[in-house]
């Protein structure tokens, strides 16, 4: 059974048409109309047809980076595009009469997506942390995403992290984002571009592009830069204290990294491991979780939108 996936984002709108093995069948995408809600919906209805061709219009799975009610049927609120309070569903099944529709959290499917096809493989348990600007997250409970009471469960990057830590855009201090997100990740850099000895190479890529920024960090850890490296292991100490927490509550057998940043791969998950050894409870006297970095990176959300639809909607 192929389904279509369609991923709304701040600036983007991807859609792809994918089988049940998680290939990606045709894909397109088209900038987002971020302030005009209803452009948006057309857009994705436009994206559907186009994938769906002359034939039926297979299962629709479309998924948004916000917050949505428990029944799967509005966003309440997504911070990026001008989605406050929207019947989602309804509006997607306005222009698309007769289709079979889900929605859902992007960030819950790409966790999805990476159960099913790719790190999470053969096993029950799952959390996928998402590290680009900010911290976004999914959880897989005995083989099911957990969407909690409300329906907002897996704001990873929203947990308290620090007690009275810095400021958060979501109106708390300390929350994980601020510690282990891409933005940190630069506070840290330029933190110790500052302090020279091991920043040098950081501040003199500061001066000559007027910032630090993924580019010119990324480069540098690429590079071997022993003060780019600090960066990362800061970062990557944050995320492993804030997994042995996790792990407490939610005993995953994996956890899986995504986003820009696990662009670094094995020099992240390095200090990630060796921070949740340092806090874990138990530690010696209990299994310990797997750190790997996620495999379908691009097409992540768009294929577990697409799976979350024919899973919902598959016949026999």
């Amino acid at each position: 059974m192929q389904a279509i996936g369609i991923d709304i984002g701040g600036t983007k709108i991807a859609g792809a048409l994918v089988d049940d093995d998680g290939r990606v069948l045709r894909s397109e995408r088209r900038p987002t109309p971020a302030a005009d809600p209803d452009a948006i919906v057309a857009h994705a209805v436009e994206i559907v047809r186009s994938l769906a061709g002359e034939g039926g219009i297979p299962p629709v799975g479309v998924v948004v980076p916000g917050f949505l009610d428990a029944q799967r049927e509005r966003v309440y609120y997504a911070p990026n595009i001008s989605f406050r309070d929207v019947p989602l569903r309804a509006l997607l099944a306005e222009g698309l009469p007769g289709a079979s529709i889900v929605i859902d959290n992007d960030a819950n499917a790409a966790g999805w997506a990476e159960f099913r096809f790719g790190v999470g493989r053969g096993v029950s348990d799952m959390v996928l942390l998402t590290i680009g600007t900010g911290v976004g997250g999914a959880i897989v409970a005995d083989g099911r995403l957990l969407r909690g009471g409300f329906g907002v469960a897996g704001e990873i990057g929203h947990a308290s992290l620090v007690p009275d830590g810095l400021a958060c855009g979501c109106g708390q201090h300390g929350c994980i984002e601020q510690y282990g997100s891409g933005r940190a990740l630069l506070r840290f850099a330029g933190e110790i571009a500052d302090a020279g000895g091991v920043g040098l190479q950081l501040a003199a890529a500061r001066r000559a592009d007027g910032a630090l920024d993924a580019t010119n960090v990324g480069r540098l850890i690429a590079e071997g830069d022993p003060g780019a490296l600090a960066a990362l292991g800061q970062l990557g100490g944050w995320l492993g204290r804030a997994c042995a927490s996790l792990g407490a509550v939610l005993d995953p057998r994996v956890f899986a990294f995504g986003g820009g940043v696990a662009a670094a791969g094995e020099l992240l998950l390095e200090p990630i491991r060796e921070a949740f050894h340092a806090h874990v409870p138990a530690r010696g006297f209990h299994p310990e979780p797997d750190f790997r970095i996620a495999e379908l990176v691009n097409d992540a959300g768009v294929v577990g939108a697409a799976d979350l639809a024919r899973a919902r909607f598959a016949v026999g």
